[in-house]
């Protein structure tokens, strides 16, 4: 038996949605790791860390046997996101369980989520295929540029870029252009003539994680939004105060 949290199931972002795609159309879920995949963007999520799997309560009609792999049918990853308790005062319900066995009819598994009052226990039916090899698309080198930005400044960005851009004529494309760990990035899109641009500065942060390694904390904060234009910081407790005048009259 493994645990799954929202976090693991909000990978489902990511997942194709074409029905055709019916490999994509899923998120695959393995003893490490929650990962999707349209084949534009991937995305993969560690499961959680700091809670043991045998803290989840006993439930009846819930077997916590093993489990390896399975490939979740996307509707149903998203059901199971949406069935984990929001509220709850005992950390560990703030997950689904997730167990396998094997049957004469092959792998069978079963999701479990309870806040102690209410409990779903769901049979899934695996996506049948192969799912990409996710693993063969990761950069094994190390990046040219590792810098770290704030994820709702980079969201923010992505949305005036979206609605700026003529998405009648294809994909809304927005250029990114950066000169350092250290230097503001450039932004640029363009709608019929007209051109957005602008600057945003990155997180600083002494340790850049790889593949597998954890985040490393940066600055509460970053950068202050003055540093982007060269101006002076200013502090909220300075204030100005005028010399009296010494001329007269």
């Amino acid at each position: 038996m493994k645990l799954l949290n929202k976090n693991n199931l909000a990978v489902s972002f990511a997942a194709a949605t074409e029905e055709s795609r019916y490999t994509c159309n899923a998120v695959l879920v393995t003893d490490k790791e929650t990962v999707a995949t349209d084949g534009h963007i991937l995305a993969r999520v560690s499961l959680p860390q700091g809670v043991e799997d045998s803290a989840f309560p006993t439930i009846e009609g819930f077997k916590p046997n093993g489990f390896s792999r399975a490939l979740i049918p996307l509707a149903i990853a998203k059901e199971i996101e949406k069935a984990i308790p929001k509220k709850t005062t005992i950390p560990i319900l703030g997950h689904a369980a997730i167990s396998s066995e094997t049957t004469d009819d092959g792998q069978k598994v079963t999701v479990c989520v309870t806040d102690l009052d209410n409990t779903r226990i769901m049979p899934i039916r695996e996506v049948t295929g192969q799912f990409p090899n996710w693993q063969a698309v990761f950069p094994k080198k190390d990046p040219v540029l590792d810098i770290s930005f704030d994820a709702e400044l980079l969201k923010r960005i992505a949305t005036a870029a979206s609605k700026f851009s003529d998405k009648t004529r294809g994909p809304a494309p927005i250029r990114l252009r950066f000169y350092g760990p250290n230097e503001a990035m450039r932004f640029d899109c363009t709608n019929d003539g007209q051109e957005m641009n602008g600057l945003a500065m990155p997180l600083r942060a002494d340790v850049k994680p790889k593949y597998g390694e954890p985040e490393p904390k940066a600055e509460e904060h970053p950068l202050p939004d003055d540093a982007i234009l060269g101006l002076p910081e200013k502090k909220p407790s300075e204030s100005v105060t005028e010399e009296p005048s010494t001329e007269t009259a």
